[in-house]
């Protein structure tokens, strides 16, 4: 029993390791899309969304999804999703991927956020015309 505790543990310390690390990486991204753009547009968002600016993350969505949604309501989400986080401090790492729904291709950030007193994670999904098409934000 002590040994498969101490095996598990390890295990844990390496998922840690891997997860701390500055870069992972997940699918392919839709052909023609750039990882460094990609991770531009959802750094934009996490800059957005960490500095509580509502009108400049709302700004940021496709326009089909501006129109779903508000600058209040962003920051209602955000607010409440990030409850007794603290302030933002830094992205711990990242990782993009390839994903696709409903017959669109999109690529998605995830970024691994610092704050005051918890973790966060910001997903941020951009379309192959390097527009958000959506985000989501939680504590870790």
């Amino acid at each position: 029993m002590r040994m498969k505790r101490i095996a598990l543990l390890a295990l844990a310390a390496l998922l840690l390791a891997g997860l701390c690390a500055c870069r992972v990486e997940g699918n392919p991204l839709p052909e023609g899309m750039e990882e460094e753009a990609l991770l531009a547009k959802g750094r934009e968002m996490v800059r957005a969304l960490a500095g509580n600016d509502w009108e400049a993350a709302w700004g940021l969505l496709r326009e089909d999804v501006r129109e779903e949604t508000s600058p209040e309501a962003i920051g209602e989400l955000v607010q409440r999703q990030l409850d007794g986080a603290g302030a933002y401090k830094q992205i711990d790492s990242f990782l993009t991927t390839g994903q696709s729904s409903d017959g669109e291709d999109y690529g998605v950030c995830v970024f691994y956020c610092k704050y005051s007193k918890k973790k966060a994670l910001i997903r941020v999904a951009v379309d192959p015309e390097m527009e958000i098409i959506g985000f989501e934000v939680k504590k870790r």
